[in-house]
């Protein structure tokens, strides 16, 4: 999913978030956790500062 993304969005920070396994707890308005994964190690810290801000 990310391949494709990065080809149609070249130079753009590319993050992917799914998980149907929280469905439940995002429409209860309950607290959740996720993983996200990214092929360039530089990145996390920038997203997870981001995230933070959501």
């Amino acid at each position: 999913m990310t391949a494709i993304i990065e080809e149609i969005l070249p130079g753009h920070l590319v993050r992917v978030l799914t998980s149907l396994n929280l469905a439940k707890e995002f429409h209860a308005d309950q607290a959740a956790a996720a993983v996200i994964a990214m092929v360039d190690k530089t990145i996390p810290q920038l997203s997870a500062m981001r995230l933070k801000d959501c």
